[in-house]
């Protein structure tokens, strides 16, 4: 019965509804590689000024040392004031300070709040690719790929900063994701204008 089943049988509603959904899915996978290239600093350093509570703070701390000169702790008797890059290095310089289970157990949260959500969209655009009347290599090519980076990528994620080949996973392994995906949902849409037959 299945096997029968194609996208281009679907009723006008029934079309309307996976076209809806497969643009719904784009967006998601177009905002996922802006907030990937936001946060590669792509874009430029945008990590610091994203909290409120972190902006408000560092507003505070400049009008503060514009009050009072801070002393220079190199000892060589001169006062240097607090310039927002010092604070910037100390954000950074406290990050790679935190213990190895820390920064673990971070890194392995950050990895199933990715997982999660692959998975999920993995699963949704893959069940529709299926149905739709591309080759069964293409169809495995796709579902095998896509799982198997989805794997690596938590790897990545779960090594991020103890080592350059987990980060290179992370970030090789999310673009080709988003790539795919992209790419699947577009041949789903082109799909859905064949004819049924």
């Amino acid at each position: 019965m299945l096997g029968e089943f194609s996208l281009a049988k679907l009723p006008s509603h029934g079309k309307l509804f996976v076209a809806l959904f497969t643009v719904l899915f784009l967006v998601v996978i177009i905002w996922s590689a802006v907030v990937a290239a936001l946060n590669a600093g792509l874009f430029g350093d945008f990590e610091y000024y994203g909290d409120y509570e972190a902006a408000t703070d560092f507003e505070a701390a400049m009008a503060d040392s514009e009050s009072v000169t801070a002393p220079d702790w190199a000892d060589s008797g001169e006062q240097v004031p607090i310039q927002p890059e010092d604070t910037l290095k100390f954000k950074e310089y406290e990050e790679t300070r935190l213990p190895f289970a820390i920064r673990l157990k971070d890194n392995v949260e950050w990895a199933l709040e990715h997982v999660s959500t692959q998975a999920l969209l993995y699963f949704a655009v893959g069940l529709l690719f299926m149905f739709t009347s591309y080759g069964v290599k293409t169809k495995r090519f796709f579902f095998w790929t896509v799982s198997i980076l989805i794997f690596l990528h938590v790897l990545g994620l779960t090594g991020h900063g103890f080592c350059w080949p987990a980060n290179f996973l992370l970030y090789a392994c999310g673009a080709l994701i988003l790539i795919l995906m992209f790419v699947m949902g577009v041949m789903v849409l082109r799909d859905l204008k064949r004819k049924a037959g």
